[in-house]
């Protein structure tokens, strides 16, 4: 049997292996929160964020689901500017 201390790695370690990038931790008060440290400044102007929280790891997901969602689109939309 896991202790609790197990059993949030596992989660986090399962969050970050699905979504590679993103660092994970759970707060003091129990939220669950995700920052990439390698966002972009053309993606922030493009509407993502470097960093995302829910409060369960199933809301996290979703929000991170949103920002790869983003991202994908920012590289695939034809008004993309690089420079």
């Amino acid at each position: 049997m896991m202790t609790p201390a197990q059993d949030l790695a596992q989660v986090v370690k399962g969050i970050e292996a699905d979504f590679p990038g993103w660092n994970v931790f759970r707060s003091d008060k129990g939220r669950w929160w995700a920052w990439d440290s390698h966002v972009t400044h053309q993606q922030v102007l493009g509407g993502c964020s470097a960093t995302v929280d829910g409060d369960t790891p199933g809301d996290l997901r979703s929000e991170l689901l949103k920002q790869k969602c983003k991202r994908i689109e920012l590289v695939t939309s034809p008004l993309m500017v690089t420079s």
